[in-house]
């Protein structure tokens, strides 16, 4: 006031704040704050604000973030663990080693949950049947019985050095409690030959 400065009324100085405000863009708007009857506050750097998480791509998580995001996984793995039946592995009801004519080994395996004598039944059959072809085919031999005691599936698999073959039968049968497989029946499908 001694040297004669020049005062600005305080509308004109408020009107000027903002327009360096608006100079410095929305990006470093933060740098100038002018409070009301108080006055004006310059910043040396900008101020971070606190963002939503997905808001930068390139944005650091804190550590409380990554512990929320990391429980939040433990609770869906937990969860979708929990729902998954473990898977079942049936356990054939007969398992025999054939040794046919020509001297091959063959590995055969019955399955039946329902009846373990027909079970034991059809392995013997199909192994005395298969005792007296002269080329059999195939290296393993699972036949299923099904739950509703009309068919039966055959699996036939071949482990040769370089691939793996394998055949599916599935045959309709009328007496279950009854012998089927003839050295006919055998020849017809392929596993004799």
């Amino acid at each position: 006031l001694d040297s004669g400065a020049h005062q600005l009324p305080h509308n004109e100085l408020v009107g000027i704040i903002y327009h360096v405000i608006d100079y410095l863009c929305a990006k470093h708007s933060n740098l100038v704050e002018y409070i009301p009857q108080q006055g004006v506050i310059l910043y040396p750097a900008t101020q971070g604000k606190h963002t939503k998480i997905l808001d930068l791509p390139n944005r650091l998580l804190t550590c409380g973030q990554y512990g929320i995001i990391i429980v939040a996984l433990l609770a869906v793995l937990l969860f979708v663990l929990s729902n998954l039946n473990p898977p079942l592995f049936a356990k054939a009801d007969v398992i025999r080693q054939v040794l046919t004519a020509d001297g091959q080994v063959v590995q055969l395996s019955v399955f039946d949950n329902q009846s373990p004598q027909d079970a034991i039944l059809h392995a013997d059959c199909l192994s005395t049947q298969l005792q007296q072809c002269h080329d059999v085919r195939w290296n393993s031999i699972s036949a299923a019985i099904s739950t509703d005691r009309h068919y039966v599936s055959f699996i036939l698999s071949q482990s040769e050095s370089q691939s793996l073959q394998f055949k599916n039968i599935k045959l309709s049968v009328n007496d279950m409690h009854s012998p089927f497989i003839t050295q006919e029946w055998l020849h017809k499908v392929l596993i004799c030959g």
